[in-house]
């Protein structure tokens, strides 16, 4: 099993390199590459591709295989979306759903869990060293360095 990046559909927007918390992809030949030796096999970068070129395959024969066929130890669990994680570098991209809820900060009903409000930007206070993740609160994210 492997991180793959279809050369033919990257238009290195970067997006994937910025989110990596391994450092694991790079551009080279006028596409991202994923170095297989840094790669934590996370996913953090699939959804983060505005092109869709980055999915799972299967080592040898170049399969694809969906996310949930893709089985790893997940030790961590994300502060943000609560899901298990194979690294503490997760970064979640929760999805807009229909269970609103409070914003702690200004009090609005929204349904986003990424949704920011002034309030929330002015409490920023936390930034990720490993994967450049801002936060109000330390647990949020990996390697939290004071801003």
């Amino acid at each position: 099993m492997r991180v793959f990046i279809d050369s033919r559909k990257c238009r290195l927007s970067g997006e994937c390199v910025k989110v990596c918390p391994e450092k694991a992809i790079s551009a080279k030949g006028g596409t991202a590459v994923i170095d297989d030796e840094k790669c934590d096999l996370d996913g953090i970068c699939i959804p983060a591709c505005p092109k869709g070129a980055i999915r799972y395959i299967e080592k040898g024969i170049g399969k694809a295989i969906k996310k949930e066929e893709h089985v790893m130890k997940k030790k961590y669990i994300c502060s943000t979306c609560g899901a298990a994680a194979a690294s503490k570098g997760h970064l979640c991209t929760p999805v807009i759903s229909n269970k609103a809820f409070s914003c702690e900060y200004c009090g609005a009903v929204v349904g986003d869990p990424r949704h920011v409000c002034k309030p929330k930007m002015e409490k920023l206070s936390y930034v990720c060293e490993g994967c450049g993740r801002v936060a109000v609160k330390k647990s949020e994210v990996c390697k939290p360095k004071k801003i």
